[in-house]
């Protein structure tokens, strides 16, 4: 008498479908109670922040100073993060009119993760010219920054480079951010920006897919060049009415 088929172990691509399903619902459940935990999060950063650089300021010439201003860098490296992922709550540039100065914002974010890169020996560098004033989310547009930043420190080994390079073309802003790291296959280029898919074992997938989602928000589009072993560009093109006022003063220089 034959004896039944004895019944088969799960194959790895079923254990893979499920452990894919089990990361997706995680992230759904994060995005139910993200808009509230960043609101009550947001607000003593913001505190904190403006007690600190008052601090600061009344401290000329204190050695406590330089502590001060390592924790400022902290805090403001929170803050980043935040506005990182609360972009995910609202995509979009649009201010409905009124203008920011988007230049202050952007050398603000690369310097705070010019930090994060010095600390695993990547160098960072910024070409970020005087702009006028723009009718662009500042905090919105830091946030992509940092997903873009964020990413190319991941890639990036150590010793290696990054470049964040903007120009304003006509009524066109460029943002731009090229690294000399791993790069990505032509596979992986062509599912970058797919929302949840990672190649990276703890990854959420949500950057590129942000970015992307963001831009297009206000006409604009990413741009993406990657090449194996060669390094990544990726650049933002948002299409702006320039105001006529400018800053009363140039923004201060990027200092990494």
């Amino acid at each position: 008498m034959t004896e039944p088929p004895s019944e088969c172990p799960p194959c790895e691509a079923d254990a893979a479908l499920r452990a894919e399903r089990d990361r997706l619902m995680q992230l759904a459940a994060v995005g139910e109670v993200l808009p509230s935990l960043l609101h009550e999060l947001r607000n003593p950063l913001a505190s904190v922040t403006t007690a600190l650089e008052v601090l600061i300021e009344e401290m000329e010439g204190s050695e406590l100073r330089t502590t001060l201003h390592a924790l400022l860098g902290e805090l403001r490296r929170a803050q980043l993060t935040l506005q990182g992922i609360g972009t995910a709550g609202d995509c979009s540039l649009s201010t409905r009119g009124t203008h920011h100065a988007i230049d202050y914002a952007l050398a603000d974010a690369c310097r705070v993760m010019a930090v994060t890169a010095e600390d695993t020996g990547i160098e960072l560098r910024a070409d970020i010219p005087t702009l006028p004033l723009l009718p662009i989310d500042a905090a919105a547009l830091r946030g992509v920054l940092f997903n873009l930043l964020h990413n190319a420190i991941a890639a990036t080994s150590k010793g290696g480079h990054i470049d964040v390079l903007v120009r304003l073309d006509g009524s066109m802003l460029e943002v731009a951010v090229r690294d000399d790291g791993a790069g990505m296959s032509p596979e992986t280029l062509a599912r970058c920006t797919e929302t949840f898919f990672t190649t990276k074992p703890r990854g959420s997938g949500i950057g590129l897919a942000l970015a992307k989602r963001t831009v297009e928000s206000v006409g604009g589009w990413l741009e993406i060049a990657s090449e194996l072993g060669r390094g990544t560009e990726v650049t933002l093109h948002v299409p702006v009415a320039v105001s006529a006022r400018r800053h009363s003063q140039a923004p201060r220089p990027f200092r990494p």
